[in-house]
């Protein structure tokens, strides 16, 4: 079917304004791994851009680190679809989704049990204050009876 107006295929020019579409998006989609790995690297711990792949990921999208990092950029990054894909792709580290909006900054997400670890791993500190109850508590209800 040719164009009216400047007599070119149609289908000829959707397909390349859909290659084009798909390009920018996988240009987008490498800037923010490269941008992910970086604020890795500019806190001084080693990590570079995986070497992923669509279908059944080979690597994290960051490497070198104690995480399955999966990462996500864009306009409205699909979050809860992002921690299933990390956790259908990991291979058996914690899953650790880092993401931003455009124009947002950088998030991450990872599993309670693996937050908890984290601060364990980090022995005592100041900003972790331990729980120590001052009523006496059952079934998580706290009775303010004297």
């Amino acid at each position: 079917m040719k164009c009216l107006i400047c007599r070119s295929d149609l289908l000829e020019k959707a397909a390349g304004h859909l290659r084009h579409a798909v390009e920018r998006q996988a240009a987008h989609l490498l800037r923010g791994e490269r941008e992910a790995a970086r604020l890795f690297t500019d806190r001084g711990y080693q990590a570079r851009r995986g070497d992923s792949q669509s279908a059944g990921a080979r690597e994290a999208d960051v490497e070198d680190t104690k995480f399955w990092v999966e990462v996500k950029r864009g306009k409205r990054c699909p979050i809860r679809r992002a921690i299933s894909q990390s956790e259908g792709d990991t291979d058996g580290r914690p899953t650790l989704v880092l993401w931003r909006d455009d124009r947002s900054d950088w998030r991450i997400d990872m599993g309670a049990d693996t937050f908890f670890a984290l601060l364990a791993s980090c022995g005592p500190s100041d900003w972790v204050l331990p729980y120590v109850p001052d009523r006496e508590e059952g079934d998580g209800v706290v009775d303010d009876e004297g």
